[in-house]
């Protein structure tokens, strides 16, 4: 009997824990999508300055892509503000769904040193750093918070902001568990 129950618990925890890396790939997902989105418009605003003859169709076009992108990004915001709150506060939705991207899954985003989450998206700058002796990164992808992109001193503002994000990712995934 005490088996049974036990395989039972077993079962539920772990569809508990497969539901939420389903919900942080559908978050990353959705970025990706974003991203895309993002891409179209830029490519068809390309070519309209390219060729200055294009119909009236390019600029419906553009307006039905820029409407699409609102709503994803309402999507997305929403998506991100239910299955990381703090960190959705801290860096907003599109910064934190950047950083589970990169990171792979909220547990490793957790398990992260803030240091870490500091220099998450400046890879090739950092292979860089090390393999020619340029100077080291000081940001990543936290780089596009406001916070960051307005300070006077921006690698303080972004170690600043990582050890916000890293307190807020541990509150939700450990939240979570």
């Amino acid at each position: 009997m005490e088996l049974k129950k036990l395989r039972e618990m077993a079962i539920a925890d772990a569809k508990e824990k497969l539901s939420v890396a389903d919900e942080g790939r559908r978050i990353v997902s959705m970025f990706r999508q974003l991203g895309k989105i993002g891409q179209g418009i830029s490519s068809l605003k390309d070519a309209i300055k390219e060729n200055a003859g294009i119909p009236f169709e390019a600029d419906e076009g553009i307006f039905s892509l820029e409407s699409l992108r609102q709503k994803k990004l309402g999507e997305l915001e929403k998506a991100v503000a239910d299955f990381m709150p703090e960190t959705s506060k801290v860096a907003g939705a599109i910064l934190s769904a950047k950083l589970l991207e990169k990171a792979g899954s909220l547990k490793k985003l957790a398990e992260m040193p803030s240091s870490k989450i500091q220099l998450l998206g400046a890879e090739k700058a950092l292979f860089r750093h090390l393999k020619e002796n340029k100077s080291p990164p000081k940001h990543g992808a936290v780089s596009m918070h406001e916070s960051v992109t307005t300070a006077e001193n921006k690698g303080k503002a972004a170690r600043q902001l990582a050890n916000a994000i890293s307190k807020a990712v541990k509150v939700d995934y450990y939240r979570k568990r």
